[in-house]
This record gives C-alpha cells, structure tokens and sequence, in this order.
C-alpha cells in the first residue's frame, strides 16, 4: 500500500570540488546508529556494521565515495518501504 505523501525536493547540482567522505566521517556516523532498528534493503543488522570483527567504515568510505565520483546512486537506495506500528502511545 502507498501512502501519500509530499514531493521530494530536488537540490542544486554541486559546483566546484566535492569534498572526499572519510573514514572518520563514516565511523561517526556508525557510532550514532542505533542497535535493534530495522534493516535496509541490505537486510544487514545495525550490529554488523558496528561489528568490531571487520573495518566497514573504511569499506563504507570507499564506496560512498565511488558513488559520488561515477554519480551513479544503485537502484535500491531509490525504494523504501513505510511499515506503520502502533505504539499505544497518543
């Protein structure tokens, strides 16, 4: 079932040199993830990426920044699916 909703807005494109993601960056941003929440498409658990068993910050890095330098975003990242949960909460 889809729901409504607004128009995503577009942004302007991006002049001048766009600035590398690093692997600080992206381990920031895995440490502010939080255990137990849904997966993504990638149906891999938050725990896995914060996994200390591998180094997938400087994977994530690497790939995000192909991402940007080919400017090809992959097919999935354009779908999401919206699962409403009740919460018995007002």
């Amino acid at each position: 079932m889809e729901f409504p909703h607004p128009a995503i807005p577009s942004v302007d494109y991006i002049r001048g040199p766009v600035h590398k993601i690093t692997v600080e960056e992206t381990e920031a941003a895995l440490k502010k993830m939080k255990p137990g929440e849904a997966t993504g498409p990638d149906d891999l658990a938050v725990d896995v990426w914060k996994s200390k068993l591998w180094y997938p910050a400087e994977w994530l890095a690497e790939f995000f920044n192909q991402v940007v330098k080919e400017r090809k975003v992959p097919e999935c990242w354009y779908n999401s699916t919206t699962i409403p949960i009740w919460k018995k909460k007002g």
